[in-house]
């Protein structure tokens, strides 16, 4: 019941009138916090994990498969489960082995915050934001029609990515973007040991581009770790782009540094406006 969790159970709350939702959370001060805000009608307890229709796990990746080893003996056979988790491969293949019997299903919301808690979440964290399910070759494809139905009546735009694609996909476009944005503010720390002043002149494009820096590392940690593979290529293609402007500037090559700068503005501008047509056709 933190972020994710709670802004799920918030979102359910806004557009369905035909839900009961149940929630449970380790730091009972998030527990409290979602009873007391009816965020959640009960606590999910032992004896009411076999009455569920959906369980929605909202916890670190790795910690996911010992949320279900924990419910596993409790569980109906009917019951459909999903992630909210940031890599799909390696939770598929843990669960895939060690519980081959649930009706899994990975998903992974495209929205999120750099705060965490309960006190963060929004009912329309997940409105107009993919959504994506992993693909598993007609495998519980009536439990997967029955859960995108669920996330369209929230607001989300549901997509389908096989687990290998999804992961490579994400390694470019959140994964790499979060190590960027760490990097820079430890740049900054090493900057800021030498010089005192150099708080002063940070503008809003310094606050924009780190923002995402302030994320729980609890969470990434994980993320990070099990999608290792992808994110190092990404880091060795950045690290390879770098240093052509880093040439560039050496050589004073105008003409590299400009089109460096053009090419990426415009795509840019061509990203914001592919999204903003997407949010305007609710896709």
């Amino acid at each position: 019941m933190g972020l994710m969790g709670c802004s799920l159970g918030m979102a359910f709350k806004k557009y369905t009138s035909d839900l009961k939702i149940f929630g449970d959370d380790l730091k009972q001060k998030n527990l409290k916090f979602s009873l007391k805000n009816n965020i959640i009608d009960q606590k999910l307890t032992e004896n009411k994990v076999k009455e569920m229709d959906i369980i929605f796990i909202a916890v670190p990746v790795k910690n996911t498969l010992q949320v279900i080893t924990n419910i596993y003996k409790y569980l109906n056979s009917d019951t459909i489960i999903s992630d909210l988790g940031s890599t799909k491969q390696y939770l598929l293949n843990e669960i895939n082995n060690s519980f081959p019997d649930i009706k899994f299903i990975g998903g992974h919301p495209m929205a999120g915050k750099e705060t965490s808690g309960p006190q963060t979440a929004e009912a329309d964290l997940f409105y107009n934001k993919s959504y994506i399910l992993i693909e598993q070759n007609n495998k519980l494809a009536a439990e997967i029609t029955i859960l995108k139905k669920l996330l369209e009546k929230i607001g989300a735009n549901v997509y389908f990515l096989s687990a290998k694609t999804h992961d490579t996909l994400v390694a470019k476009t959140s994964h790499l973007p979060q190590i960027m944005a760490s990097s820079l503010i430890l740049e900054f720390i090493k900057s800021e040991d030498e010089n005192s002043q150099l708080s002063k002149v940070i503008g809003t494009g310094f606050l924009d581009t780190t923002r995402i820096a302030a994320s729980n590392p609890d969470i990434w940690v994980d993320i990070l770790i099990t999608n290792r593979e992808n994110i190092a290529q990404e880091i060795a293609s950045i690290i390879d782009t770098l240093n052509q402007v880093k040439n560039g500037l050496n050589s004073e090559d105008e003409e590299l540094i400009f089109d460096f700068l053009k090419r990426s503005k415009n795509k840019r501008l061509s990203i914001a406006k592919e999204k903003e047509k997407d949010n305007e056709n609710g896709n």
